[in-house]
């Protein structure tokens, strides 16, 4: 009887589980269409910004363009979440994160960090150093939030404290893959397939012009990651909730199946012991 009785509250603890990781399964869920949504809206602006970029690449003396071969120090930024419950999202990007650290120090390249997300801080807090931070971001984050994050990366590029600079974040390739990538930010790469035959006509100095385009460029696309990188997160717990649930309901359905075999041999051991005292009793009448 005892053991039929922690095997009931086993039963309701996984139930009491399984209705949580629903539930966060069910606002995931809600959550993925609206921030798709927001991502891909960030994607004509950012190709109209590249395509401008592009026009200027070949040309421009700014540094941003400008390759430094003797690389002693590189900037990573590392999106990743406030929470976990979202499978091996920030794990994969982490490890990821750590080889590009790795690789970068076998070079004898020094490696410092800006990190979003609490998961990514309290990781990286112990392997790197860390410029700058921000936590706390909401699903739908705006651009100001990330300035932190932003600027001190691009003003440590500009003043020559920086080579290059990299960000880490999860690619959505659909709900079911999410893929751990680091791109290069600065200095800016020239796409190949971006045609330039527009010509721009300025009322202010080209400097001025193209020095504010292409810190809108480098805001748009990192603000494109995080978008990104939220879509990814949102997807991995939506998956990583449901194998959950479906794991919980699985071993209540185990759970069941034992408790009901353990009940089945104790109603049978007494229907057997009543039976064994009626005999016994009626011999005695007898």
């Amino acid at each position: 009887m005892a053991k039929s009785h922690k095997i009931k509250q086993v039963i309701k603890s996984t139930e009491k589980t399984a209705v949580i990781t629903k539930a966060m399964q069910v606002v995931s869920a809600s959550k993925l269409p609206s921030a798709l949504d927001r991502f891909k809206s960030t994607k004509p602006y950012a190709d109209l910004a590249q395509h401008i970029m592009a026009h200027y690449s070949h040309a421009s003396e700014h540094p941003f363009f400008q390759k430094r071969s003797d690389a002693k120090k590189t900037g990573l930024i590392i999106l990743s979440s406030d929470r976990g419950l979202c499978g091996s999202l920030n794990l994969q990007l982490f490890k990821k994160a750590l080889h590009h650290l790795q690789d970068q120090e076998s070079s004898q390249q020094h490696v410092v960090l800006s990190v979003s997300g609490r998961k990514g801080l309290q990781f990286f807090s112990k392997h790197a150093d860390i410029l700058s931070s921000v936590e706390s971001l909401s699903d739908k984050p705006k651009i100001q939030q990330l300035m932190p994050l932003i600027t001190p990366m691009l003003d440590a590029y500009e003043e020559k404290e920086l080579d290059r600079v990299y960000i880490a974040y999860n690619q959505f390739e659909n709900t079911l893959t999410q893929t751990p990538t680091i791109r290069q930010i600065l200095p800016l790469q020239e796409e190949p397939n971006v045609k330039k035959t527009t010509t721009y006509h300025h009322e202010q100095e080209a400097n001025t012009i193209l020095d504010m385009l292409l810190k809108n460029y480098i805001e748009s696309t990192i603000y494109s990651c995080v978008t990104e990188n939220i879509v990814s997160e949102q997807a991995a717990r939506m998956i990583a909730m449901k194998n959950a649930t479906d794991n919980a309901n699985d071993i209540i359905a185990d759970l069941n199946l034992t408790y009901n075999k353990i009940r089945q041999a104790l109603i049978t051991q007494e229907i057997a012991e009543i039976s064994a005292g009626a005999n016994q009793s009626t011999g005695e009448t007898l």
